[in-house]
């Protein structure tokens, strides 16, 4: 369990660090008072995933949410790497995304990531 929390926040470090350029240029990822890179966080149950638009749609309560996903999401079920075509309706997630351009763009996504 350890190496897999070490793995996840080290590819998230990489991820930021990725994005420092394009907040230079106005890009915007999110951004805290200090203007340091902030990462955010959801949590809930698939509820639809589009892969012409490369979007997944999840919902927590009555709050849904939509990310967009690129060549750079990376996508993990336990220590496996997946796809996108992976992803159903019903699974749980929590996706780590950066608001970029008025978007949410994924750059994690961990399928059940309480099963064990």
């Amino acid at each position: 369990m350890k190496k897999l929390v070490i793995a996840v926040l080290t590819i998230v470090c990489c991820f930021s660090l990725s994005g420092i350029p394009m907040i230079a240029e106005g890009g915007g990822m999110g951004m805290s008072a200090t203007g340091k890179v902030v990462a955010l966080t959801f949590t809930g149950e698939v509820t639809g995933v589009d892969l012409q638009a490369q979007t997944i749609t999840a919902k927590r309560g009555e709050t849904v949410f939509t990310a967009a996903i690129d060549d750079n999401t990376v996508i993990k079920k336990e220590k496996e790497s997946k796809t996108l075509n992976d992803i159903k309706a019903g699974n749980k997630v929590v996706i780590r995304y950066f608001e970029e351009r008025g978007k949410n763009a994924a750059k994690l996504i961990m399928i059940n990531p309480d099963n064990k």
